[in-house]
């Protein structure tokens, strides 16, 4: 006897399956299911094996002693539970000594190896299977137990993974097959186990037991994961060695080392007129024209030919003039020899692709000393003829670069010098140009900057500081490995404007530059100008107390009233100013030109609007200030922000300004770019009960066509022309001209800068009616305003002349 094998539902006393060498013990098992009978030998077995598996130090794989003709025949046993406790208890009786041997050769292959009822139930596992399939405890646990349950108790373990195994449901469908066809079989199945996907080799036959009986199915698996993935591998390789091949320019021959052809592309097919499958088989010589067969023959006997020029035989008999090369080469482990062609009517094109890469560095791509040197020339010759626009020359070197080299190896240098000219391109001007000198050498050349030295110099500041952070901590990759690229930079830079410095000079000034930038401590930005470079560090300094200001809410506004006829205060504009922790109160001239070209006017503008708002709202719990306007200024780079809109209406809404009460004042400037979106912003303002002014109207780019369009409330007459309206005419014109239209346009006027009664009167009678200026006060702070306002205001005086008070469609 090999062995005795059955399953027992303990809960129905019932034998559910056994084999024959079980019937041999207990004859009464031969018809199934059983029911054992009280006092047999199968049922004293059955209830001693069912007892014995419940004691506590019962584990899977026991064995339970039997005796049977005095034999003693220790049965292992196997406890299969569902979720309502033992469903079925599994015994196998087994020969030790040979089951011992079999276990442990079982259990030391690599190859999974099992066997199964015809229901797909475990008789037999090795721990390769248990391990690596059905994730088995022990090779004790499988015994009764199918590929499906193993399956779904790891997905259930992984529940937010479908597919985390699904191997279970695919050795199911093999092993039907293979009972199906009765005769072994082999499959290569794949499936996702604990999320990963592996492919098997396995083989399978039916079981027979020693009386020919068809037991179930005995099978092997063989891990072919990594075969594979070599093999797609292995194609994907093919694919693009053809793909390449094919792609290439050159036409392409592989002879065997008799030189008959193995392996084309399709260019060879073009150049030669051959199909690929004629030309498989055809030897080198048949494609040469007799008068360079000797020549060629001589050739083929080098392991290297440099290029040669030849002549190439056509299908139709025409030499084509070809430029040929060949190496001897291992391919696939044969000694193969490639030949390249070009058709020499391309040559003089690829020539000229060749002049091309020698002014371009091959390792980062981009112009080369020579090509730099000569665009330099250029430029410096066209200063010659224009000299407005102010140009900068960058030089650029890596700090410490050797010790990557050293460190790394020149692999990672590469790398770095790649990653960092790849940086440059993106933060230069589109038509700027950026150069590798050589080593870890970088020159950049800024054109068109701009006219003004201190904003060229900002600007180019403001690139090379880009320049330096970026360079400051990458990432790269070089090879296999990846990396941290440590590095830093150091930058001279050259500020020119005329042609009186050569491309030399220029070079040699930016140089000079770079190393005091090297002895300032590495990592840092110098300009060859001193002067300049005090300049740089000032607009920097300033940009940087503002943002500090602005933290710290240090703008504050101040107050210039606005008159009507009788000298009533009807409002004010808000003028920023900046309360400096050193320098004191700091007037808006000294930093708004400054904050239009840093980009910080926004922010700048949304907080004093906000201030504005706030103070509005202060007025409006005053019965004696609710009808007072306040004017601010908007600047035209404000105004344009994408939020603009959306920030003024919720600072309106919050603070709850009437209509009528806030004034912004807008330059010409506003209105030269997108002219249909600046009135629909201005009306969806004016819904609100903005006031809208146009400021210093008169300076600017002035167009009668497009005040029509707007939906504006007053015209500014700018403070230049209000200067010497006394004594010169063309002012008074202007300022008479602007009442005229506003009074045609229903516009109210309002001038500013009025300093004498002379000048109040003289716009009085050509039909001014509202006044700013120092003749009515200068800017005052809040509080001070205010107290003034109190002062010079009477119980029941209105705010505008003829009686009338003051309503938003006024304005």
């Amino acid at each position: 006897m090999t062995y005795s094998f059955f399953l027992y539902d303990t809960a129905s006393d019932t034998l559910v399956f056994v084999n024959r060498e079980f019937v041999d013990l207990f004859p009464e098992a031969a018809n199934l299911p059983a029911a054992s009978k009280a006092d047999t030998p199968m049922h004293r077995f059955l209830s001693g094996a069912s007892a014995y598996s419940e004691t506590r130090a019962f584990q899977n794989g026991s064995e339970f002693p039997a005796a049977f003709n005095d034999r003693q025949i220790p049965f292992e046993l196997t406890r299969i539970e569902n979720s309502d406790g033992v469903s079925l208890l599994a015994g196998i009786a087994k020969d030790h000594e040979k089951n011992n041997m079999l276990r442990l050769l079982a259990d030391n292959l690599p190859d999974m190896l099992w066997a199964k009822d015809t229901q797909g139930r475990y008789l037999f596992a090795n721990r390769a299977i248990c391990n690596n399939l059905l994730m088995a405890k022990n090779t004790s646990e499988p015994i009764g137990k199918t590929d499906i349950f193993f399956a779904k108790r790891e997905r259930e373990s992984h529940a937010d993974d479908p597919q985390w195994h699904t191997f279970g449901e695919l050795c199911f469908d093999s092993d039907n097959i293979t009972l199906r066809e009765m005769k072994p079989m082999r499959f290569e199945e794949y499936g996702n186990v604990k999320g990963e996907l592996l492919f098997l080799e396995v083989h399978k036959a039916p079981l027979f037991d020693a009386h020919g009986h068809l037991i179930g199915t005995v099978g092997s698996g063989r891990d072919i994961t990594r075969q594979k993935q070599l093999e797609t591998e292995l194609s994907k390789a093919n694919e693009s060695m053809k793909a390449l091949l094919d792609s290439s320019i050159e036409a392409r021959f592989i002879f065997d080392r008799d030189g008959y052809c193995i392996d084309t592309n399709a260019m060879a097919t073009d150049l030669s007129g051959y199909s690929r499958e004629e030309l498989i088989g055809m030897h080198a010589l048949d494609l040469i024209p007799e008068d360079y067969k000797v020549a060629i023959s001589r050739r083929l006997d080098r392991e290297e030919n440099p290029p040669y020029e030849t002549e190439l035989l056509h299908k139709k008999g025409d030499s084509v003039p070809v430029l040929a090369r060949g190496k001897s080469m291992e391919l696939f482990s044969k000694t193969v020899r490639v030949a390249a062609m070009i058709n020499m009517l391309e040559v003089k094109q690829a020539h000229r692709r060749i002049e091309h890469l020698a002014f371009y560095d091959t390792l980062t791509g981009l112009p080369n000393r020579t090509l730099f040197m000569e665009q330099l020339k250029q430029l410096v010759e066209f200063l010659e003829r224009h000299e407005k626009m102010y140009s900068a020359l960058m030089f650029i070197d890596l700090d410490d670069f050797k010790n990557i080299n050293d460190t790394q190896g020149h692999e990672a240098g590469d790398e770095l010098l790649k990653i960092v000219a790849d940086n440059i391109r993106k933060i230069i001007r589109k038509g700027d140009i950026a150069a590798r000198f050589g080593g870890d050498e970088f020159v950049i050349l800024l054109g068109d900057i701009d006219s003004d030295v201190n904003e060229a110099a900002r600007l180019v500041e403001l690139t090379a500081e880009k320049i330096r952070m970026k360079i400051a901590g990458m990432t790269g990759r070089s090879g296999h490995r990846r990396m941290l690229l440590r590095s830093s930079c150091s930058i001279g830079i050259v500020l020119f404007r005329d042609h009186e410095e050569t491309p030399s000079d220029l070079l040699r000034q930016a140089d000079i530059a770079l190393y005091e930038a090297k002895k300032a401590g590495k990592n840092t930005i110098r300009f060859f100008n001193n002067a300049m470079q005090e300049a740089v560090d000032r607009q920097i300094t300033l940009q940087h107390e503002i943002d500090i200001a602005l933290q710290q809410n240090a703008f504050v506004l101040y107050y210039q009233p606005q008159v009507d006829t009788e000298g009533a205060i009807i409002g004010a504009e808000g003028l920023c100013r900046w309360k400096h922790s050193e320098k004191g109160i700091v007037s808006p001239g000294d930093f708004v030109p400054f904050s239009e070209k840093s980009g910080q006017i926004y922010q700048l503008g949304r907080h004093v609007l906000a201030e504005a708002c706030s103070t509005l709202r202060e007025w409006q719990r005053h019965r004696g200030m609710a009808h007072l306007t306040l004017s601010v200024n908007i600047s035209a780079k404000q105004f344009q922000h994408p939020a603009f809109l959306d920030e003024t209406t919720e600072l309106l809404t919050r603070y709850g300004i009437p209509p009528g009460c806030l004034k912004l004042e807008l330059t010409e400037t506003i209105f030269l770019k997108n002219l249909q979106d600046v009135i629909r912003t201005l009306e969806v303002l004016s819904s609100y009960g903005v006031i809208i002014s146009l400021d210093d109207f008169g300076t600017g780019f002035s167009s009668l066509s497009y005040l029509k369009k707007l939906p504006l409330h007053q015209l500014k007459i700018d403070q230049s022309f209000i200067r010497d309206i006394l004594t010169d005419e063309n002012d008074q014109a202007i300022v008479a001209a602007t009442i005229a239209v506003a009074e045609k346009l229903n516009y109210d006027v309002i001038a500013e800068g009025v300093e004498t009664k002379e000048q109040q009167q003289l716009l009085l009678e050509m039909g001014c009616r509202y006044y700013q200026g120092y003749l009515f006060g200068k800017a005052l702070s809040r509080g001070e305003f205010e107290a003034v306002f109190n002062a010079v205001s009477s119980p029941g005086k209105v705010c505008l002349s003829q009686g009338k008070p003051f309503t938003a469609s006024r304005f």
